[in-house]
């Protein structure tokens, strides 16, 4: 689990500066101040900003980021606190999908077609010298208010509330999977198809929880630690969503036309929805032995109605599917003081929808309205321990674990044999079918290592070996974007003084395993394992620090995510980054 808390203001008085530069144009400035509202002892404040901009190796890939994030707590009463957290964010980021991967394998390729990467210039959403597709828009406003209060040591309560707004305007092009190469010409292309989307959501949570910590059988041999957690959470959320499709030429993949006329149609989507959600949640906590034994177990419900009208064609539905439930089991106990043994199984159910078995096609075609009702369910089992080794300076953990999960509903690629039997010509974009992926299970083996191995060398990192297969179309095989291994690790040599000022020399590796970039289906070559390399010097003196880091050293070709042929997150090139942080 990763436990994420916000920045909490504080009475003690701090500001932080942080000012980078790096390669791509990027800058980026970041400011955070805390501490008491003068003559209110009881308020303290939070603010936080952020400034980012910068051009991504891609062509015309802007990102234009800014956020402020205010915060405020009363403390009401020595027992009783009074938080209010805002969230105010605009964004500007790219919306092109992955940089291309040419394969031979599909039908209709040549044999000696090289299987590589298009250019990692190459932006399969460029188009009018980028100055309006490739873009995403985003608009977040938020506003959160908690009031906590305990009733001494026993009872713990808490009720909190949100409201929130979120509009996302995104220009952007979906690519085919399949390249086509012209016999003539002996160009590579991909075809494309534009998309603008305006989306809007906005809603009000409301959650409440109360927990109860309490001890039973004194310091007898049967004392024992307990804490239970109980409450609820409502969501009543609207959403609204707009697309026009459009139509522009194929790409030439290694002699790129940007500058492209986009045809924009009429509206092909325009719907409006409503969400009411009630969740019941509880988890409870217990510890025997002078905490060496401790046991969790969990439980979520969840109940949902929604509403949605297709303003095109005038047709409501709605759904108010039966609950769902989640329960979760830990078991954990300390062996010994330097070693932990824990197990832990969850479950996992989401409601019953219906999804069409095709997506994409011509209007008037008749596979267009098949459709199956599915559910997704999972199971995750994990066995591990926890090592505390050089004097509790280093700890390292290892784990065991298998998740199985069936019912998802995941995009495949028509065969060729498909496109042929409908009449689309080979690899047109947009055009897809859904399909249930039954069985998908996952194995695998973590290890995690935090620590000294020095008094001035510190080290973190882990390492995760995982096999995922799933039955599609009546095959069961491998599933593509699953690397065979990760292994990351970062090292730091401490040369400061009792002051902290002096340097710091850091430096670490990622190292990404082969995975296939194809449905297992479509199985062709793997992309190769790949590698990159940071390092970097820091140096402090007072209130303020220097930041140096080159990123990617040797430059190479790192495969983070190979999703489909189309759509392979790479790792950037040779990157340098130079920070500059002050204090007081």
């Amino acid at each position: 689990m990763i436990n994420q808390v916000s920045l909490q203001p504080s009475n003690e008085r701090r500001q932080t500066v942080r000012l980078t530069a790096a390669s791509q144009d990027r800058y980026e400035a970041k400011v955070d101040a805390t501490g008491a509202v003068p003559k209110f002892g009881a308020l303290s404040y939070r603010l936080s900003a952020n400034y980012l901009e910068f051009d991504a190796y891609q062509d015309f890939a802007k990102t234009r980021q800014y956020g402020v994030y205010p915060s405020v707590k009363w403390q009401v009463a020595p027992k009783t606190t009074l938080t209010y957290d805002g969230i105010f964010f605009k964004g500007l980021t790219p919306g092109n999908e992955g940089t291309p991967y040419l394969t031979s394998f599909h039908d209709g390729s040549p044999p000696n077609m090289p299987e590589v990467f298009a250019p990692r210039n190459l932006n399969t959403s460029g188009s009018s010298g980028g100055k309006r597709w490739d873009r995403q828009f985003s608009n977040t406003d938020l506003h959160f208010v908690s009031l906590a209060h305990s009733f001494g040591s026993l009872l713990h309560f808490r009720l909190g509330g949100s409201q929130y707004e979120r509009r996302r305007d995104i220009w952007k092009m979906a690519i085919s999977n399949l390249m086509t190469r012209n016999a003539a010409t002996g160009a590579i292309t991909l075809q494309r198809a534009p998309t603008h989307t305006d989306s809007t959501d906005k809603g009000k949570i409301f959650q409440t929880d109360v927990v109860a910590r309490y001890g039973l059988f004194g310091r007898t041999f049967l004392a024992s630690k307990h804490e239970t957690l109980a409450g609820y959470e409502y969501t009543d959320a609207k959403s609204s969503s707009i697309r026009w499709p459009g139509t522009v030429g194929n790409l030439d993949v290694y002699v790129p036309n940007y500058d492209q006329f986009v045809t924009v149609r009429a509206l092909d989507l325009n719907n409006r929805g409503t969400s009411n959600t009630y969740g019941y949640f509880v988890h409870h906590v217990s510890r025997f032995w002078s905490d060496r034994l401790q046991f969790s177990a969990s439980r979520r419900w969840d109940d949902a109605k929604t509403t949605s009208l297709n303003l095109i064609r005038n047709t409501p539905s709605s759904t108010d599917p039966k609950s769902t439930s989640a329960p979760r089991y830990g078991l954990t106990f300390r062996v010994t003081d330097w070693l932990t043994a824990y197990a832990l199984r969850s479950e996992q159910e989401d409601p019953v929808t219906t999804v069409s078995v095709w997506s994409g096609l011509p209007g008037g075609n008749p596979a267009a309205d098949q459709r199956f009702t599915n559910q997704v369910t999972g199971t995750i089992n994990e066995v591990g321990f926890k090592l505390e080794l050089l004097k509790r300076r280093l700890s390292l953990t290892v784990a065991y674990f298998d998740m199985l999960r069936d019912g998802f509903v995941r995009s495949s690629n028509l065969t060729a044999a498909e496109y042929q039997l409908l009449g689309i010509p080979l690899g047109q974009a947009g055009v897809s079918r859904n399909i249930i992926v039954q069985g998908e299970t996952s194995k695998g083996l973590e290890i995690e290592w935090v620590g000294q191995l020095m008094p001035r060398l510190s080290v973190f990192g882990g390492y995760g070996r995982m096999k995922v297969e799933s039955e599609a179309r009546g095959l069961r095989g491998p599933t593509r974007g699953n690397p065979d291994y990760k292994l990351t690790t970062f090292l730091r040599y401490d040369m400061r003084d009792k002051n902290l000022s002096g340097f710091q020399a850091k430096g670490g590796v990622s190292v990404v395993g082969a995975q296939y970039a194809n449905q297992f289906t479509e199985i062709a070559n793997k992309h190769p394992s790949s590698a990159r390399y940071d390092v970097g010097p820091s140096y402090s003196w007072d209130r303020y620090t220097v930041d140096v880091l080159v990123k990617n050293v040797f430059n190479h070709l790192q495969v983070l995510n190979a999703v489909a042929p189309g759509s392979n997150l790479l790792g950037p090139p040779r990157e340098y980054w130079v920070s500059v942080s002050a204090r007081w």
